[in-house]
């Protein structure tokens, strides 16, 4: 085995996982509901399954070091597949159950997968569809109930049958202890914003440190509750699985992001982890309501948000609160904040989340009711987790302090770079990409930030991702769209101005504020009829006006055009964790762009 320069992080992941299922057999691990009715796991009855998986795995042929991937919506099944897989030194590769069969088949052959585990007869198609260009596949395997296709098509059951039959413990306790922590694990494929995905190698040593180095600043107590619903073929879903389970919490496994609001009350969980534009969404919901809520009722809550916010400001400067103010704030929770939280499913304590900023504005609003937003920051190829806040040191804008173990600094040119046990191995397949990423160890994030004189590191734009004008101002879009996106009426918006004179955006309305608006002004036709109309550009210009005013001169949005259709992972406008494609947007709306600097610079 390779020797590591972090030995305490030397433990696999099925290692820590069977040792916690010896202790807690009988705690509940997952939660999922099928038709209409939550359904538990217990420990030992997952681990009855994750040593079915490798041994079925053992009697298929399937050899250490062998690719699997896994091509499922999260599930139960998806994490037993993830940790037999593993436990058996297979290299399982995650694939987004979004991607279409070209990206797919780019994602198989580069990793040279044998065996596929999808989830159902769509994602069967899909990798079928492709099949003539997979010449190392020999396997299918359907989690969903499936009738076996000569050799290569069968399902999960079937693979559980044929564990159970051979089961050979002491074979998979060889392949088991077998395992070097310092050699690839799992190949998570980036999303692809700047080109084809990477396959970024991790190893069990990144994937442990990880464990422990989240769980620290989650502030995670054994028994903790979760609502799991970030892809776990995502590096940031599938460590959220892993931390609560090597915690001893209890992961629910959301129906859909539709369903997220019922199942958060039915849940209620104490943690929840998510994405910005989630919490954006809910910050949106409430603003509107205020908009037509009694001016009583509208002034209470407007009190209540003062109270809370004096709190939150006290915490962040570390100053303790008055009694009065206290006082206050029990009475702000018990009129108002109480109704907000119960939409939340009414105890939750901390909302994690990260992948994209969320705006101080919102940070604040969520915190002033006591649910902190604890924002973290990490790459795919860092396992995930860099930094994060805590409650009980935490700084509202920054993405916290470096987790255990865990160096970072600041280039000359702004990049973070960053050294410690869950930088990646390199990518799979490039060396040239891999010796562009790590220098002597650092892994260069290609993201633009600073830290500030107490060591909280702050996120300001990506590097690849900076726009230099013709003029040679560099601008971080993020944060322009970041403020546009605070109001109502603006579901995306893309600015757009590298080598040029000047900014544009380009932005999808809020469909639902479109269509109330459009009716509220008697405008003719459906809603996309409105995007032309002289009232509502006259809106947006007005509502872009009052963005410009918080911008320096040279960030300010000269020209704006309105789109109907969002930008979706489906269009490939969007990644899976849902980032703005900026080239993709650009090539795809090349001459509406060019007409907004066609008749001149301004």
């Amino acid at each position: 085995m390779k020797s590591s320069p972090w030995p305490k992080y030397s433990r696999s992941i099925p290692e820590l996982f069977f040792e916690r299922s010896g202790k807690w057999a009988d705690h509940v691990v997952f939660r999922h509901k099928k038709e209409g009715r939550w359904l538990d796991l217990t420990w030992r009855e997952v681990e009855e399954k994750v040593l079915a998986v490798a041994s079925g795995m053992l009697a298929m042929g399937i050899a250490a070091r062998t690719r699997v991937a896994i091509l499922s919506q999260n599930r139960p099944e998806w994490a037993i597949v993830d940790l037999g897989t593993l436990a058996v030194d297979i290299i399982n590769v995650p694939i987004y159950p979004t991607n279409t069969a070209e990206q797919v088949a780019f994602i198989l052959q580069d990793s040279g997968a044998e065996c596929v585990v999808v989830e159902n007869q769509k994602q069967l198609e899909k990798v079928l569809s492709v099949r003539d260009r997979l010449p190392a596949l020999r396997k299918l395997i359907v989690i969903e109930p499936h009738a076996a296709d000569g050799d290569l098509v069968t399902d999960l059951d079937a693979v559980w049958q044929l564990g159970r039959e051979k089961m050979d413990r002491a074979a998979i306790d060889r392949r088991l202890k077998a395992i070097d922590p310092e050699e690839v694990a799992t190949l998570i494929y980036t999303s692809g914003t700047t080109g084809n995905p990477k396959g970024v190698m991790l190893c069990h040593r990144n994937l442990t440190s990880n464990v422990y180095a989240v769980q620290e600043f989650l502030t995670m107590n054994p028994g903790d509750t979760d609502l799991q619903f970030l892809p776990m073929c995502h590096a940031f879903g599938r460590m959220e699985v892993y931390v609560f389970m090597m915690h001893r919490g209890t992961i629910n496994f959301a129906e859909s992001v539709e369903k997220i609001p019922d199942n958060l009350r039915e849940i209620r969980p104490l943690i929840f982890v998510t994405v910005p534009r989630l919490l954006e969404k809910i910050h949106e919901k409430i603003i509107k309501g205020l908009e037509t809520a009694p001016k009583a009722k509208a002034k209470l809550f407007h009190w209540a948000m003062a109270v809370g916010k004096q709190i939150t400001k006290n915490k962040v400067e570390k100053k303790a609160s008055p009694l009065s103010l206290r006082l206050q704030f029990k009475i702000a929770e018990a009129l108002v904040f109480s109704k907000v939280k119960e939409a939340l499913g009414g105890r939750i304590r901390v909302l994690g989340y990260a992948a994209a900023p969320l705006a101080l504005e919102i940070q604040y609003f969520f915190a002033a009711m006591g649910i902190f937003c604890l924002e973290a920051y990490g790459l795919t190829e860092t396992s995930p987790g860099l930094t994060g806040n805590s409650m009980n040191d935490f700084r509202l804008g920054s993405v916290g302090k470096p987790v255990a173990d865990t160096e970072v600094r600041i280039a000359a040119d702004g990049e973070i770079l960053v050294h410690g046990p869950q930088v990646m191995l390199g990518y799979w397949n490039n060396p040239a990409a891999t010796a562009e990423a790590l220098e002597n160890g650092w892994f260069h994030t290609g993201d633009i930030g600073k830290i500030d004189e107490d060591g909280y590191l702050y996120i300001t734009d990506r590097k690849k991702d900076l726009i230099i004008t013709a003029g040679g101002k560099n601008i971080a879009p993020q944060n322009i769209e970041n403020l546009l996106k605070l109001d109502l009426a603006i579901e995306q918006v893309a600015v757009i101005g590298d080598r040029r004179n000047y900014l544009v955006a380009l932005i999808v309305p809020n469909r639902e504020w479109l269509t109330e608006f459009g009716r509220a002004k008697n405008l003719p036709g459906a809603p996309i009829a409105y995007l032309h109309h002289p009232e509502v550009r006259a809106e947006f210009q007005r509502r872009i006006d009052a963005a410009n005013a918080k911008l320096a001169k040279y960030e300010t949005i000269k020209k704006f055009e309105l789109l109907f259709e969002p930008f979706t992972v489906e269009n490939n406008l969007l990644t899976p964790t849902m980032k703005v494609k900026r080239k993709n947007v650009m090539s795809a709306y090349d001459q509406l762009i060019d007409s907004l600097y066609s008749s001149g610079d301004r």
